[in-house]
């Protein structure tokens, strides 16, 4: 990492530093801590004189870091490359992945909304919002809602003066209007409540790590048969 100014400058490196010559990403918070990203050593701190890193001791770990973001306040925001977003309040570290939402725990770029307190959150499968007024709903954006190619490159998002989100894609480059957004009020014509195993009730959370929020199914399961679906009028019986 290089620092300068008008009169000096200064390499932060291994040789001389807790910091990795392998870096990603950069972040200055709202109290002049410049926060580093590295390549399967996790993040730093730099107050202006010391550098801390965040080990496993902090539950943080020697991870990816592609993106870093902050709330202004004094929540911080990793982008990390298999455990999703990583949030850091101060004291504690807490997680939103793919068990909360997210399209992937890959996550490419981060964009932060003070107006709306809305954290974008780009991955190789496209776009997350999730909205911290709203109990961090997760909201996903892929090919299915026009992302003609859904994979994000690192530090590939940004707002304009208008709200429009930008994104640099592996395809080109994409704008999303978050104000032309519309809930989808009308129901599914089929509306599943409950899927068994083997004519059983399942504790799906038995067979993935994380859960696909829409289907409440494993993402990436193992192979299934006889499964049955009720649906809310009539049984309807499916098998895999």
């Amino acid at each position: 990492m290089l620092v300068f100014n008008d009169t000096s400058e200064k390499v932060f490196d291994h040789s001389n530093s807790l910091v990795p010559d392998d870096l990603l990403s950069l972040h200055l918070d709202n109290e002049n801590n410049i926060w580093v990203g590295s390549l399967n050593e996790g993040v730093f701190k730099y107050n202006g004189n010391t550098f801390e890193q965040f080990t496993a001791k902090n539950q943080f770990g020697k991870q990816t870091v592609w993106d870093i973001e902050s709330d202004g306040k004094r929540s911080v925001f990793f982008g990390t490359s298999d455990s999703g977003i990583c949030v850091f309040d101060g004291k504690i570290i807490s997680y939103i992945s793919m068990k909360d939402g997210l399209n992937s725990n890959h996550i490419t770029s981060l964009l932060w909304d003070e107006k709306k307190q809305v954290l974008w959150a780009a991955s190789e499968k496209g776009l997350n919002k999730i909205d911290f007024n709203a109990n961090n709903l997760v909201s996903t954006y892929t090919q299915r809602d026009g992302l003609n190619n859904s994979s994000i490159n690192p530090n590939g998002i940004a707002k304009d003066e208008n709200g429009i989100i930008w994104l640099a894609t592996v395809n080109g480059l994409w704008q999303h209007n978050p104000a032309l957004d519309y809930p989808k009020t009308t129901p599914p014509k089929i509306q599943l409540k409950n899927i068994r195993l083997f004519y059983k009730n399942t504790n799906w959370k038995k067979y993935a790590d994380s859960m696909d929020v829409s289907t409440t199914l494993p993402i990436d399961p193992v192979s299934y048969t006889h499964l049955r679906a009720h649906e809310t009028k009539a049984n309807l019986v499916c098998r895999l």
